[in-house]
């Protein structure tokens, strides 16, 4: 009786609270200014959640912010939302030295990869500076190493850094069990990410900042982009986030295009990532599922701070080329892009999505 007791007393509260939640009309306003000005359910103001977009009431369980992530009138004013310009023929030729990234060099010999620059991008000058591989086994198997790509182009005043995705079957399981079975590791910006991300950007790190400092010093006016697809795009997030944190790179000078890219950490990397970050583009092929990897805690990407995505998604439908519509999605994980398409699909599906972008099987165009 006592228990039934307890158990209705919370319904009932819980009751109340959603009632008083949904009167408080904060989820009707559009913006932060505004946002912050409207008086909440307990005379408090309502909250603009950075990672959505939206505005919510005091204590919504459909906040994703955590405490301290949110905004509201106590705290300060509005931040400035200044980001970057999503290009589709951009995106293309980030993609191109992504797959750039998945050539097997012949005794780390670079005369195989200029050739694939010149092959796939000679119109746009690249010129390859270093390739860089340090051996990736993390946990059971013996699979070889990862890979990084630096390079620089003076007709488009650009210097890129291309991460290599998966390549074979025993990597994807190494990443797999690393991810279910070794604790998340603390970000160098704040928030924790996947172990095996964090070593493979770890194990690379050093010599990609020493490759990327010689040619600063060689065209200090050059933006850097940083890309990859799927494992490359994770540790390409870590990379963009540690230049700028350690400010080897101005934020308006740093730029980010991922494809196919999992989950890369928790809320609150995402929150910090999104801060420094601004000219972040994350590409989603329809219902790519590596992209919903590692899955939300308990399948809310809401209400727990588990995986969650950095801004900003660009959602591409099945039929995907560089001519075709896209959506610029404005939440972390908007339920209009991909967040709203997941569900039951083939594996074959599935891996078409992931492997092809803009027309390109990306880990293997080169075998062709």
């Amino acid at each position: 009786m006592i228990i039934l007791s307890l158990q209705g007393i919370f319904v009932f509260l819980c009751c109340i609270w959603v009632s008083e939640c949904s009167n408080s009309n904060c989820n009707t306003i559009g913006n932060c200014e505004d946002c912050i000005k409207k008086i909440s359910w307990i005379s408090s103001s309502c909250r603009w959640c950075v990672l959505d977009r939206k505005c919510h009431a005091y204590g919504s369980v459909l906040n994703p912010c955590k405490h301290g992530q949110d905004i509201h009138k106590d705290q300060g004013t509005c931040p400035a939302e200044t980001y970057g310009v999503y290009d589709s023929n951009e995106a293309y030729i980030q993609l191109l030295l992504s797959a750039v990234a998945y050539a097997n060099p012949d005794d780390n010999d670079p005369k195989g990869i200029s050739s694939c620059l010149n092959d796939l991008l000679g119109n746009e000058g690249f010129v390859l500076q270093d390739i860089i591989g340090e051996p990736c086994d993390d946990f059971l198997f013996d699979y070889g190493y990862c890979y990084a790509i630096t390079a620089f182009s003076e007709t488009k005043k650009m210097i890129t850094v291309s991460y290599r995705g998966t390549s074979n079957t025993k990597q994807l399981l190494d990443e797999v069990l690393t991810t279910l079975f070794i604790p998340k590791k603390a970000a160098d910006i704040g928030g924790h990410v996947q172990a095996y991300f964090y070593n493979a950007n770890s194990r690379l790190y050093t010599c990609v900042l020493a490759s990327l400092k010689d040619l600063l010093n060689r065209f200090p006016d050059f933006d850097v982009y940083i890309n990859g697809h799927s494992l490359g795009g994770a540790i390409a997030s870590i990379t963009s986030a540690r230049l700028v944190k350690e400010n080897v790179v101005s934020s308006q000078r740093m730029a980010l295009y991922t494809f196919g890219m999992p989950r890369v950490g928790n809320k609150e990397y995402a929150f910090q990532h999104d801060k420094l970050v601004n000219n972040s583009w994350r590409v989603v092929h329809y219902d790519d599922c590596i992209t919903h990897l590692p899955a939300c805690t308990l399948g809310s990407c809401t209400v727990v701070n588990g995986p969650y995505h950095h801004r900003t998604e660009v959602f591409y439908p099945k039929a995907m080329t560089k001519s075709s519509n896209y959506t610029i999605c404005s939440a972390n994980e908007d339920k209009r892009c991909s967040t709203g398409v997941i569900g039951p699909t083939s594996f074959t599906d599935c891996e078409t999505h992931h492997t092809n972008y803009f027309g390109i099987p990306v880990g293997s165009h080169l075998e062709r």
